[in-house]
Formats: C-alpha cells, structure tokens, sequence
C-alpha cells in the first residue's frame, strides 16, 4: 500500500453508456502505482456488472456499492477513507483522462509539492453556443499562480465559486482533514462546491498549471445542460442546490473568525438560485409552473425571493409578454390565500410636488383612520416633501424603481427585506410608470401578499404620445390581484383585462365643511400643477393670458408648481419675457400648502391634454372657484357638472373668452362656481371611501372570475393593443419625450414635435375617439371603444406588405 502514489475516485450512478471509457483510460495511465475507487451509487442499470468485470481484470480497482442513492458527496467520502494514496483525484464516469495524467501530475507534485494543483480542462462538446462554451472554459480552468493560505480560499470566492474537483490533485492529508470538518450529508447537487469550499479554507498551498489539459469533461452529458429541455426530476436538483448553501453556511459559521463572510456568502447562494432559474428556463412551459413551487419549496432564506425576481428580470426583461403568459397560468393554479390585513404598504417613487402625492397623503390618513397600519414606500426623500401623516412608518429603498433597466436584484432583496421585516399585508401600487412594476408585482405575489395598481389616470393616456406602456400595463395588469381606477370608463376597460377593478373617487384635500370659499372679488386666475409640457401644458396658460389682457388688462394669473429639475420653471420664465407679460403671470413656484391661493382667486385654469381625477381640479371646485377647463369628458366631475366650462383642446382664444366673460361678471363667477360646489357636495355625500376600500381589500380573498380569452371584449382590446404594439416595432413610431414649445395653433404644434404623415395620422385617431366619446358617451360607448380598433384597421390596409392577413 505504501507504493501507491495517486488513489482515483470516481461516484457512478446509472452511467453504463460511458463508464467503460473511463474506466479503460485510469487502469492504462501511464503511472501504473494508483488505485481506483469506483463507487456505485445505487445504480440500476449495468453500471455496477461493468465495474465488477473490471475488478476482475484489475486488481488496482475496488469496487463499494450502496444499496440506496446516497449523491456523489457520500460515494467521494467513502472513497477518501479507503483510499492509501498521497494524493487523491476524482473523476466523473462521463469523462475522460488524459492517459499520462497521473505520471504529469506526480512529477509536478514531487518538484513543488502542494496542497491543491490545478490543471487545465479539454471541454468536449456539440454545442454550437461559442459565447457560452468560452465562458466556461475561462471559469474553470486555472490560472498560472502559486499561493499561500487565505489567498487561496480568497481567489476561490472571488472568481464566482469555481469549485470542481475533477481537475485537481489533492493532498490526502488535506481531504481526510476536510472530512472531519464537513457534515455528513446528502448533497443532491453542488457537492463539489461544497467539498472543495473546505478544503480551500483549510489548504496551505495552491498551484495553478493551465499548461496542462489533462482532464477531458463531456459539457452536456451530465446533470450540467449544454442547452434544451430537461425535465422536472433534473430540475429539481438544481433547487436542491440550496441545500449546499445551507451547509456552506453552517460551517462557516462554525469555523470562520473572519468578519465579514456574510457577504461571501450571499455572493455564493446568489450564483447557485440565479443558476436554477437560468435552468428553469429550460422547462417545457407546462413544467415551469411546477417548477415555480419548487423553487419555492427549496429556496427560503429571506431576499431568495428577491434574487428570485432579479433572475427572471434578467432573463426576461425584453420578453415579458412570455413570462406573463407563464405567471398567468401559475396564478389559475394557485389556492387563494385567505389572510386577514393590518398592515398596508403603499408605494410611489417620490413624495412631493404632485397630485398622486396628495392623494397618497389622504389615503394613508384614511387608512390609519381605520385603524390600519401603513408603510409609505418611496426612493427618495427631499426637503419639500409632503408630511407624513403621524402613525405612518416611511421606509426608502436605495434602488429607484429603474433598477430594472440593469440589476433588479439588489432592489428585489431591499423591497423583500422591508415586506418582511414590517410583516406588510397588502401592497397598494400607484407607481404605473415604473419599470419595475412587473418585477415590484411579482416579488410581491412570490411572497403571497396580495398587490393593487392604483391607475391615476385615463387609460388612453399612452396611445396618445405612442408609448409602449400603453400595450404592457394592460398585460402586466392581468396578474395583478386586483386595481383602483378613477372614472367609469376606466373601470369599463381594465376590466378586459383584471375582473377586480374598483371605481374609486381620489379622497377630497381639504374638508368641505372647514373649507373658506374664495371670495370671487379679484381677477385672479389660478393654474395649479407639475410643469410637464405634454401632460399638462404648462406654457398655454401663458399664451391665453396673453389673450385675457386684451379685454382685462388687470388680470393676474397665478401659476403655482414647478418641475423636478427645474428646466421647464426656466423656459416658462422666458417665454413670460419674451411676452412681456412679467407683472401679469406671477411663478409662485412649489408650494405645499395651496389653500391661501384657492381662496385669493376668481377662476382655476386647467389645460391638461388628459388626467385621471385630478386633485387640483377637486381643490378648485372645493373653494367654489368657477373652472374653465380643456374638454376631458371622460372624467366623472365633469360630467353634466355646470360649474366648469369646457373648452376644445388646444383652442386658446375660447379659454380666454371664457375667462374674460367670468372676470366681467360676478354674479356669473359665483353661480358657476357655487354649481360646482354643489356638484362636488353631491359627489361625495354618500361616497364613503373608507368603506370602498374595506370593500377592496376583502377582495383580495375572494376568488375573482378570470378574463376569458375568448370573450368578444377581451379579444377586441387584445387586438387594439397587439395591432399597436406592431405599429411601434415596425414604424419607429417611439414615445415622444419632450417638444420645446407649445404653439398657440395646432400646425405649429405639428411642426414643432415633427411627426411623419403617418404618425400625424395616428394622432388624429386619438382625437377621433375623444370627440366620438364626447358626442354619444351616454349612448354610444361601444361605438366609441370601438372607433381607435376600427381606424387602426384602415391605417394597416394602407400597407399591405407590412401586414398579411385580415385584421
């Protein structure tokens, strides 16, 4: 026994197609002083006859067998302790050594002994995925390097835990000593990695010889995937890979005095969950929705569920129409969870200068008068933010809510630890705009909290610029567990696509019964918003004063609000300038507390292109100003409401006669503006929104009928939105972000943004629908939803090679 040099190890487990090879390659090593170790673990094809035969033929190989599968960690283990070499190697049986590999390695170990020597790998494979086979190869083949103690266990966990063992030669000494320091487990899958974390630890020396391929490893043949499908039984032992980080992590907590290992090994389990879920993809589409509860049974640590998300944004973030499909069919499976609410959290990326801020603002006082608990969710917190109301908890993620453009993870694992750590129930989402929304949503349904998009505004509002949001909110909003929308129309559409949508009017800022009524004396006008140009138009109010003095040359406008970057507060700036209009149009700025401005007007203005429910308008109709308004018949305050006058979008010189006939007369401003007064009592004397959102939540635990695909609306809507989902991949028709001015007439509005014919044409689409809608919104509801599909079907005719088929 003192003449062996090397004892070879190789676990076996049903591999009677490639065993021989390997076996031929070890007993015809031109070293002729080793022993092999062949350890059949509970194999039940002819694994173990062959290995048997050779046995007979080779007194240098031993052959242990175990009755029941115990993984190739415990076959490895049996091997060392019946080995006498003094070194050891390990081989799987799907792979082949180089036939003087023992000799090479013997005589580098007699000139510079050392603990671990790793050589270098031939991969032999069919796959055609170059990218991924040099990957591979960078990462488990060796650098030249000799180094000493920590540097070792160093390098190994800075280089994305590369841990093989079949390409390395150990010191005996140092494997029986890692034996005694490892539990005595079964490991599934990553028990090399686990082994080899020890010996690293413990090794005293270490050579890399990338000059020296000597080992030849079969990508693809193993429980390793060179690319396909592969089955749930496969799969599964990727997920039980998070029982070698278990054990990684109990010993080193037994044994590492080391500060700071934490993050060693949250890099470590990191790599092993995104590897499942990189092979997850693999799954046939049926099998992935079993495959979604076990990797849930077997990856539970807290932020798993985090890193979870952040895997699958990677791998889908420009394919989410795929992974919702999945996430679809996973929620029809899925028992509801029945789960009585005490803590909400509700999340908005900012917290000032907005309306959805103040909104935001009265619901958790709402809340927190129901006797809830509420976690206000944001990623930043400036000087001007709106207060907190007391008893609300205000938590900011360090990761904004674009994380997901780059690395959802690292938000993942922060928006999961704050979920946990206040013990949320319900998350009420009001950040439609995200990029995170469909990542924010499923990391909250992974950890069965139920989750709410708040819509704050008019569903139309991206076809209008040609967003592309305007076809994946509707899709995203399909998994979502239920939504809060503003208006009756609203709740008509969503409903296609989500059957727990709630009609729910924005909470009043101020008390009806506390609040000071404007005096009307003045000739005051008041614009009130963010300066956003598309949206909200900020410049036209400047451009109809110009049009008022002509007639009231006292007047005053009032423009409170500002933009975040202060960009567009400047251009307004100068374009008063250049109007000359300094000591007409006063820039009040961002103001939190609005009420002294409501009550020292005579008339809100309103020039938005689109809204929701918009808080100002609210406010304005509160203090019983009288509003003159751009035509927004879609939206339930001003329906049949007397104290707003509606003007044609964009026709400036009807605003400023508006205004002009309000400012002339008095008693003209006080009846329009004690209509609307009375209009708003009237909206909301019975509308208790405490109990609406009792209503809402108890939803959560009711199950909802599902939108069925092959209902007529369903499919209308599901068109629309295909249809222009094309028209944005194959016009170049992209969202228009920015414009540098407003013009008083819509030609120049045209010539400024610089569309196309085709895209002007798209344009004029969205403004046949707004006027069908306000011809027969009573009447002809279905005409109108229908009028943007039919008009897109007349556009994609005029193409015929772009689009094949009948729309």
């Amino acid at each position: 026994m003192e003449s062996i040099k090397i004892s070879i190890v190789v676990p076996i487990h049903n591999d009677e197609e490639y065993v021989r090879a390997c076996v031929e390659r070890l007993i015809n090593q031109t070293l002729k002083d080793i022993e092999i170790f062949l350890v059949n673990d509970a194999s039940t094809d002819n694994s173990l006859s062959i290995m048997e035969e050779y046995a007979n033929l080779d007194k240098r190989i031993h052959v242990i067998s175990f009755d029941e599968n115990r993984s190739a960690f415990q076959a490895r283990k049996v091997g060392i302790e019946n080995s006498h070499g003094k070194y050891i190697m390990f081989a799987d049986a799907d792979d082949l050594l180089e036939l003087n590999a023992c000799e090479i390695l013997w005589k580098l170990e007699q000139e510079n002994p050392v603990d671990i020597l790793h050589f270098g790998t031939n991969v032999i494979t069919d796959s055609k995925d170059k990218a991924r086979i040099d990957g591979y190869k960078r990462l488990i083949n060796p650098r030249k390097e000799l180094l000493y103690c920590g540097e070792i266990f160093d390098a190994f966990v800075s280089r994305n835990f590369e841990g093989h063992l079949w390409n390395k030669i150990f010191n005996r000494e140092l494997c029986i000593y890692a034996l005694e320091k490892a539990e005595d487990i079964v490991l599934p899958k990553g028990q090399d990695k686990y082994f080899y974390w020890i010996m690293a630890f413990y090794a005293r020396t270490y050579r890399g010889c990338p000059e020296y391929n000597l080992y030849n490893y079969r990508y693809g043949l193993g429980v390793e995937s060179a690319g396909g499908h592969i089955g749930l039984d496969k799969f599964e032992l990727f997920c039980k890979q998070s029982w070698t980080e278990d054990a990684i992590e109990r010993f080193m907590i037994s044994n590492s005095k080391e500060a700071g290992y934490e993050k060693i090994l949250e890099k470590s389990r990191k790599n092993l969950l995104r590897h499942c879920v990189k092979n997850w993809k693999n799954l046939s589409d049926e099998d992935k929705i079993l495959g979604l509860d076990m990797i849930k049974e077997y990856w539970k640590k807290p932020e798993d569920i985090g890193e979870f998300v952040g895997a699958l944004c990677d791998h889908y973030r420009n394919d989410q129409d795929s992974l919702i499909a999945i996430m679809k069919q996973y929620n029809l499976k899925k028992p509801l969870i029945k789960k009585q609410i005490h803590t909400i959290a509700t999340y908005y990326h900012i917290y000032n200068n907005g309306g959805i801020q103040r909104v935001i603002s009265r619901l958790m006082a709402i809340w927190l008068e129901s006797g809830y608990n509420v976690i206000l969710i944001t990623d930043y917190e400036k000087e001007n933010d709106y207060e907190v109301p007391d008893g609300v908890v205000r938590v900011n993620c360090k990761k904004s809510g674009n994380a997901s453009a780059k690395d959802y993870a690292g938000r993942g694992r922060e928006l999961e630890n704050i979920l946990r750590e206040y013990n949320v129930d319900v998350m009420i989402y009001h950040d439609y705009l995200s990029k995170s929304l469909l990542w924010d949503l499923l990391l909250s349904k992974s950890m069965n909290i139920p989750f709410l998009i708040y819509y704050h505004n008019v569903f139309t509002k991206y076809i209008i610029f040609g967003d592309e949001r305007f076809y994946t909110i509707p899709k995203i909003a399909q998994l979502s567990d239920g939504m809060a929308v503003l208006s009756k129309i609203d709740e008509c559409f969503w409903k296609n696509f989500n059957q727990n949508v709630h009609f729910v009017n924005n909470p009043l800022t101020f008390d009806l019964s506390k609040v000071k009524k404007a005096s009307l004396d003045g000739k005051i006008i008041i614009w009130v918003g963010r300066l956003d140009e598309l949206h909200k138009r900020f410049q036209e109010p400047v451009t109809i004063m110009r049009e008022v003095i002509k007639r009231v040359p006292d007047a005053k406008l009032f423009i409170v609000g500002k933009d975040e970057s202060g960009k567009n507060f400047k251009r307004l700036q100068n374009r008063i300038a250049k109007l000359h209009l300094e000591d007409t149009v006063i820039l009040c700025g961002f103001q939190k507390d609005v009420a002294p401005f409501y009550e020292s007007a005579s008339v809100y203005l309103m020039t938005s292109t689109h809204e929701g429910s918009p808080m100002t308008l609210i406010e304005g109709l509160s203090f019983g100003l009288p509003t003159v308004m751009y035509d927004l018949p879609y939206l339930a305050l001003v329906q049949n409401n007397k104290g707003i006058i509606s003007i044609q979008q964009g026709d400036v010189i009807k605003a400023a006669e508006a205004i002009c006939e309000l400012l002339e007369d008095k008693e003209y401003r006080i009846e329009v503006g004690e209509s609307g007064r009375k209009f708003l009592e009237n909206v909301y004397i019975n509308d208790n929104i405490s109990d609406k959102w009792e209503e809402i939540f108890k939803s959560f635990s009711i199950h909802q009928k599902q939108c069925s695909e092959n209902n007529v609306e369903y499919i209308l809507w599901d068109t629309l939105l295909m249809h222009f989902k094309f028209l944005l991949e194959n016009n170049n028709y992209g969202q228009i972000s920015s414009v540098n001015d407003y013009s008083d007439e819509c030609q120049k509005l045209k010539r400024e943004i610089n569309l196309k014919n085709q895209e002007i044409e798209q344009l004029n689409i969205c403004k046949f629908a707004l006027e069908e809608t306000r011809k027969s919104f009573s009447y002809k509801l279905g005409l109108t939803l229908t009028a943007i599909p039919r008009k897109i079907k007349e556009l994609f005719k005029k193409d015929k090679n772009k689009i094949r088929g009948d729309i």
